[in-house]
Formats: structure tokens, sequence, C-alpha cells
């Protein structure tokens, strides 16, 4: 009997040391558990949306909390398998508010082309999205990947920011129904034509602040007019070999301006005489200057330089 209590002891013993390691393990897991659901999405939020899937398998409360996450960032990498699952992630998403969206189409070894992504999956994805209440919206297609924009994109009340970038396809009406009251900040990279949407997408938002537009235009003339009376900082960029574009500007209240082109004309419709800082480049991007008969390049360079910053100056004489 002895020889058995001595054994009872050692197990006693044995438990008596473990169970206060168990009970914080079991305490810290609680600590983490019993934190506001709040707090919990904030944190998946922080996470990759395959992290904040995979914490599904911790605990039957956790089963469904990552479809609360409020940012969510997806890649592409081919039809079959990509965009199967970014459909079926955010048929399943519940949040109210989604604060971050971000798709980028990545390039695989094959390539991506421009039927990578059909109309009715791109439609399906920012419809999810919207419905979401998205603050901030931006999609990479890359420069070889037509991305097509539905019209009910422009009428996302709750969207504060939008970044765009490939080659983008505006809805063809003349007369959209624009509706982005709290859109602040504007990114169209790049434009091969000038939307007939464009003058009243960028008048329409009242509290646009920040205008980033890349152009690829052909040789054909263009106009392109900039009307956004809270404006405060522009940057207007023409790729290759663009021509005879000229480019209306009414923003008052700008402040940093950015132009990188070397043969469109600008004109400020109104005087703006918050502006603190102005960078131009006048030369193009391909590294070479509109032919001119009888000058050499360098003659070329200059005479740009000279004609441009006289336009420059008489525009801020007034």
């Amino acid at each position: 009997m002895e020889k058995l209590r001595r054994g009872d002891c050692k197990i006693m013993k044995y438990y008596v040391r473990k169970r206060p390691r168990r009970s914080i393990e079991e305490e810290e897991q609680d600590r983490l558990s019993s934190l506001p659901d709040a707090i919990l999405t904030d944190i998946l939020s922080r996470l990759s949306i395959h992290s904040a899937a995979t914490t599904s398998v911790l605990s039957h409360h956790w089963r469904r909390l990552w479809t609360t996450v409020t940012r969510v960032d997806l890649k592409v990498y081919n039809r079959p398998q990509s965009t199967a699952k970014i459909s079926y992630i955010l048929r399943q998403l519940t949040c109210r508010k989604l604060r971050h969206f971000c798709l980028t189409l990545e390039e695989s070894e094959e390539g991506f082309n421009s039927s990578a992504i059909c109309v009715s999956e791109s439609d399906s994805w920012l419809h999810q999205v919207c419905s979401r209440n998205a603050e901030n919206i931006s999609v990479n297609a890359g420069y070889d990947v037509s991305f097509s924009l539905p019209a009910f994109l422009f009428n996302s009340q709750s969207l504060v920011t939008l970044e765009l970038l490939g080659l983008l396809e505006f809805p063809k009406i003349k007369g959209l129904c624009v509706n982005l009251p709290n859109l602040n900040k504007l990114s169209l990279d790049q434009l091969d034509d000038v939307p007939l949407c464009l003058e009243t997408l960028i008048e329409s938002c009242s509290l646009l602040e920040y205008l980033d537009l890349v152009f690829n235009l052909n040789m054909s003339s263009h106009v392109v007019n900039i009307i956004a009376s809270n404006l405060k900082s522009l940057s207007v960029r023409m790729l290759d070999s663009t021509r005879a574009t000229t480019v209306y500007i009414d923003a008052p209240k700008l402040v940093n301006l950015n132009i990188e082109d070397w043969c469109s004309m600008y004109y400020f419709l109104r005087n703006p005489s918050t502006l603190v800082k102005a960078c131009i480049g006048l030369k193009s991007v391909d590294g070479y200057f509109m032919e001119l008969e009888g000058q050499e390049e360098d003659e070329q360079d200059y005479g740009l330089t000279a004609h441009y910053l006289d336009h420059e100056k008489n525009i801020f004489a007034r």
C-alpha cells in the first residue's frame, strides 16, 4: 500500500505540475477568442485573404469569421482556377462596408491575353464589391489586358479612391450618369482614347482632390477637359507618339501640377493662384522628339521648350 501511495503521489504531482500549464494555454486561447468580433475582424483584415480563411479551422467560432474581413487583396494567375476562387470568395463576404479591394491580374509564364477575363466575370466581381459599399477600389490589369468598366461602378456613393490600370474600356454612353459624391482620388492608367464620359466623371466629383491621368492616344486630334473646382493635385502623362492633343484645365485650387508631355497644348481657364509646385517634363517617353523639317535634334528640343515655356508664361501672367 505504501508503494501504491507513493505511486499515487507521483501521479498527483505530475498532474499538479501539468494543470497550470494547460490552464495558461487555455486562458491564452480564451483571451483571443473572447475578444470582440470587431477586433478579430480588424486583425484578420490585415492578413492575406488566404491566411484569413485558414483561421476557420481554429474553432467553431472562427469558422465564418474570415467572411467579415473589410480588406480583400486578390490576384488572378489563370482563368480556370483563379477566377472560380475569386467568385467564391466575393460571394462569401458578409461585411457591410468593404474598406479596401485590390484586384491584380498577374502574368503567367504563358502570358495573359485579352480574353483572360470575360466581361461577365469582371462585372460580377465589381458588382459584389460595390454592393459592400467599397471605399477604395484598385484594379491592376496590366498593359496588355483590356478591362471593361461597368456603368454601375460610377454610381458607387461610398467610393473614396478609384485606381484603375490597364487598357480601360469605359461604357460607350455619352450621357453616362455619374454619382460619386465621396470620391477624393481618381487614377486612370492608361487611356487609349478620351472617353465620352471623362469630362462628366471629373466635373461631377465635387470632392475630387487628386487626379492622375495617363493617355496612350493615337495620332488623331483629341481634346481633354479637366474641370475640377476642388482639385489640389493633377498629373497628366502622354505616352508614345500622341499628337494634336489640347488640354483645358479649370482647377483654381490646384497646388501640385505634374505634366509629362512633349507636344500637347495646355490652357488654364482660370489662373491657379494657389499653385506651389509644378513639374513639367518635355521629353517623350520613347526618348525622341517631333521631327521638324530643316532642324537638328537639339534645335527641335530647344524649339519645343521655348514654345512651351512661352505659352506657360502667358498663362500665369494673367
